[in-house]
């Protein structure tokens, strides 16, 4: 069993909502498990948490969202998911770095090999934005610069149809 992560509890209380067969309190379920687990960022669970409080009400009255809406939210939510999931791993990194320095000091210090101002306090750890495998969204932009119009659309506007003309130069 593999307990949830930010980003599949997010999927699955939105796959609830947007999927026609299901029962939406299903949703409410799975938020509430997630609350229960106590290991996510409290910001997260109360925009989750208001969110679907907010979809059963406007439910009451017949007003929720259509599903294409509502794709464009899960998709505004997973990338909030992502990047408190970063987060969290970015924080337990750390702390597993500081505690393991931290066993380094106590074993030189009991070996006697240490007199104490020989190791740092902290640890800096790099900045990982792009993961490779532990990944889940988007690294640096691959662009530096917004693309320029090519040179032969210079001066071109929309709907003049000297696009059209130039695609076929052998006929005018």
């Amino acid at each position: 069993q593999i307990p949830f992560d930010e980003i599949t509890y997010n999927m699955s209380i939105f796959g609830m909502l947007l999927h026609p067969r299901k029962d939406d309190e299903l949703a409410k379920e799975v938020l509430a498990e997630m609350v229960a687990e106590q290991r996510f960022h409290p910001s997260l669970l109360r925009i989750q948490t208001n969110f679907v409080e907010s979809y059963f009400e406007l439910k009451e009255v017949d007003a929720q969202p259509n599903p294409w809406n509502l794709l464009k939210v899960v998709r505004t939510f997973w990338t909030i998911s992502v990047s408190f999931k970063r987060r969290r791993v970015k924080e337990t990194r750390q702390r597993l770095a500081q505690a393991a320095m931290e066993q380094r000091r106590q074993l030189m210090q009991e070996r006697g090999e240490l007199d104490g101002s020989q190791l740092p306090l902290q640890i800096d750890m790099p900045d990982y934005e792009s993961d490779g495998e532990i990944s889940d969204g988007e690294g640096k932009p691959r662009v530096k610069f917004p693309a320029k119009r090519p040179y032969q659309l210079k001066g071109v506007h929309k709907g003049s149809g000297v696009p059209n003309r130039r695609k076929h130069r052998w006929k005018h």
